[in-house]
């Protein structure tokens, strides 16, 4: 991700290890995380004050929260692409996130893989 400028990208994330894990590498991989939320309140309240460039973001989150369902809103309301990143490789899973058209990682994640993920997401 080292390029002209830092792309800026939110964690959504509730396991908080994960998340630590995965900011680490995208800052290594010259990317900027503008933080990290829990549930899609805070992700909200992120995605305003700070407008990142993509979000990355688990399917499951805290108190039974649906990540797809919080992606599909953020991209209507922001049109900011969104790179699920999950341990649920279920079919049913896959599908409703092929229908997003939004790209996916599976946990374990590899950094170099997140890194050219998270770049091609963002258009770069």
């Amino acid at each position: 991700m080292r390029d002209r400028c830092r792309l800026k990208v939110l964690v959504v994330e509730d396991e908080w290890l994960v998340a630590e894990l995965l900011c680490d590498s995208i800052e290594e991989h010259g990317g900027h995380v503008i933080g990290i939320a829990e549930s899609p309140g805070r992700a909200f309240e992120l995605m305003v004050e700070f407008r990142p460039d993509v979000v990355l973001m688990d399917v499951q989150l805290k108190g039974g929260k649906d990540g797809i369902r919080f992606a599909d809103a953020i991209r209507l309301l922001f049109g900011t692409p969104v790179v699920f990143c999950t341990g649920d490789g279920d079919w049913r899973t896959l599908e409703r996130i092929r229908r997003l058209r939004c790209e996916l990682l599976l946990k374990p994640v590899q950094p170099a893989e997140l890194a050219f993920t998270i770049l091609k997401a963002s258009g770069q």
